[in-house]
C-alpha cells in the first residue's frame, strides 16, 4: 500500500509528505510485449461514461480536494492493471493520450 493511503494517518505520512522518488513509466519497446492497437473512439466512449468527481482521502482534511475517477469505475471501463483498487499512472496517462 502506498504511504499515506492508510486509515491510520498518525503513523503514515501523507503522499505529499513522503519522500517518494519521481514516477518513472517504463514503456521501452524492449521491456514490453503483446502490443495491440486501440480504437480511440472506443476509449473516448468508455471515458465519458466514467463518473469524474472531486473527493478527499479519509486521512486528509476535507478542505483538501482531488479530482478523478474511482479505481473501480476505471477498471470496469478499461480492465487495465491487476486490481480495481488503484489506477496505475501508466494506464491513466495512456487513456489521457487518446486523440
Amino acid at each position: 500500500m502506498h504511504q499515506g493511503l492508510s486509515n491510520n494517518s498518525e503513523s503514515q505520512p501523507s503522499p505529499s509528505e513522503s519522500q517518494s522518488p519521481p514516477v518513472e513509466l517504463e514503456t521501452d519497446r524492449d521491456l514490453v510485449e503483446s502490443l495491440a492497437p486501440v480504437e480511440p473512439r472506443e476509449i473516448l466512449e468508455a471515458l465519458v461514461r466514467i463518473p469524474i468527481e472531486t473527493w478527499n482521502y479519509k486521512f486528509e482534511d476535507q478542505s483538501i480536494r482531488h479530482i478523478g475517477p474511482m479505481a473501480q469505475d476505471f477498471y470496469a471501463a478499461f480492465g487495465l492493471g491487476d486490481s480495481d483498487k488503484l489506477i496505475y499512472h501508466v494506464d491513466a496517462i495512456g487513456v489521457c493520450s487518446i486523440r
